[in-house]
């Protein structure tokens, strides 16, 4: 289960995420019209650092 909460018309996801830097360069990936660092949504009891983990093991 995702860590999402939700007031009014406005939602919040917690996220983990890690700024790679490589040669000057920053990695960002684009959500929906909005850059970010790579990273994931983190479950319910699960610590951000493993959520990260898990989240380059799949890529």
């Amino acid at each position: 289960m995702d860590i999402t909460f939700t007031k009014e018309n406005m939602r919040f996801k917690y996220r983990t995420s890690a700024l790679i830097i490589e040669s000057n360069h920053i990695l960002l990936q684009n959500i929906h019209d909005y850059w970010a660092p790579p990273g994931g949504k983190v479950q319910m009891l699960e610590d951000s650092k493993a959520a990260l983990k898990s989240f380059y093991k799949k890529r």
